[in-house]
């Protein structure tokens, strides 16, 4: 997976920022600690992308990021 695909699975948008990224983590539920910093948020969005593949969402299964884990397999 490309960097520009794990944001447009994230947030829509393969251009996406950190920011937009950790912002998108948190919207979908991830608990982040007080500490985090945005490569644990990538980090987070590359595990859902394993429970997906596995066939156990942990996010919503948008169009997006059904194509995109389909291109993967």
């Amino acid at each position: 997976m490309t960097p520009a695909q794990l944001k447009k699975l994230a947030t829509g948008k393969g251009n996406a920022d950190k920011t937009a990224m950790v912002t998108s983590a948190m919207k979908a539920e991830w608990e982040a600690p007080s500490d985090a910093v945005d490569d644990q948020a990538d980090a987070w969005w590359l595990w859902t992308i394993c429970c997906a593949l596995e066939g156990r969402w942990a996010v919503n299964d948008t169009v997006i990021r059904k194509e995109l884990l389909e291109s993967l397999k």
